[in-house]
């Protein structure tokens, strides 16, 4: 299994114009029916013991009136809450998962989102996760996100959350989305821009054409 982490610096082009992929009970407002935690959700750990206490928290939440908490009771290599979809309409594009997240004593092993990406064998092909979140605590809503590149021969997709460490987080708001590529021209503009700019020393063409702008 490789494991890719993605630098936020990343994730802010296109994200206006991203197309949302719809996810099953988003906000956590939906109530459990049957036993189960959370409807759309799994809720597991890596092994052993009941380690993790998953619940719907109505007393801490970012918007409507839920959000989800994840507590290590016990060390434990992971607790997870994640969320399957199918992988064929999705092969060959970018995808960002996030969400809003608050913390309370995680340590520095932390915390993050993922993306799972599962092939034909029911195994984990790639496992891209967000930067890690080792503050401690944080009492305030903040957005955290992940992005991939969906591979050829995926058959599903997980989306989800990693308490790795140990601590108390929240969850809210969480979203997936699809990102357009960068067109043609766009790429043609940035080309466009340095031609007839000639650079001075210890410049490049880019940034001379940057500074002809700001010249006129």
């Amino acid at each position: 299994m490789k494991i890719a982490a993605v630098s936020l610096a990343l994730l802010a082009p296109f994200a206006v114009c991203a197309q949302t992929v719809k996810l099953v009970n988003p906000g956590f407002e939906q109530p459990p029916k049957g036993g189960e935690i959370l409807p759309g959700w799994r809720a597991h750990q890596h092994a052993g013991d009941p380690s993790y206490e998953f619940a719907v928290d109505n007393q801490v939440f970012a918007k409507g009136k839920n959000a989800f908490r994840i507590t290590r009771l016990q060390p434990q290599d992971y607790g997870a809450l994640d969320q399957t979809l199918p992988g064929r309409d999705l092969i060959g594009k970018e995808i960002e998962f996030s969400a809003l997240i608050q913390a309370k004593d995680v340590d520095k092993r932390g915390f993050v989102l993922c993306i799972n990406v599962i092939d034909a064998s029911g195994d984990i092909r790639n496992q891209f996760r967000s930067q890690p979140r080792t503050t401690g605590t944080v009492d305030k809503w903040t957005p955290l996100s992940v992005r991939a590149k969906v591979p050829s021969g995926t058959q599903r997709v997980e989306v989800g959350f990693l308490l790795i460490g140990g601590g108390t987080i929240w969850a809210d708001e969480a979203t997936l989305k699809i990102i357009p590529a960068e067109k043609p021209q766009d790429a043609g503009k940035a080309v466009e821009k340095t031609k007839g700019a000639k650079p001075a020393k210890g410049e490049t063409a880019k940034e001379a054409a940057k500074n002809k702008d700001e010249a006129k």
